[in-house]
């Protein structure tokens, strides 16, 4: 086996992971309730659709018609979703701890 076919073969392999998580968290997880399950979803989501078009433009063995769009749509929305995850990470993990914390009695004040 030539490094070649390993790395086509861990191609299909990468994507046939990505696609199966992606349907079965699509199906099986409320990942709709929050917005780290909605950016899962959309970060998979993505990968999944780009990886199952690429392993399509292998299988056929050429570049097909609207190739070069598709490739620039799908890549596009891989970033937005990446990008939209450092926000959340910022978000949540970096400007929360920024903040001074509260005190319990605060918190039971604040109901």
């Amino acid at each position: 086996m030539t490094w070649r076919s390993y790395g086509d073969w861990a191609f299909y392999a990468l994507t046939s992971v990505t696609v199966l998580f992606s349907l079965l968290y699509m199906t099986m997880a409320p990942w709709w309730k929050s917005v780290a399950g909605r950016n899962i979803m959309t970060v998979m989501g993505s990968l999944a659709l780009a990886l199952a078009y690429f392993t399509w433009v292998i299988l056929l063995g050429g570049v097909p018609a609207f190739f070069w769009p598709m490739r620039a749509i799908l890549f596009s929305c891989m970033a937005a979703s990446i990008g939209w995850r450092i926000v959340i990470f910022i978000r949540h993990h970096i400007i929360r701890s920024l903040r001074p914390e509260r005190s319990k009695n605060e918190l039971e004040d604040a109901r």
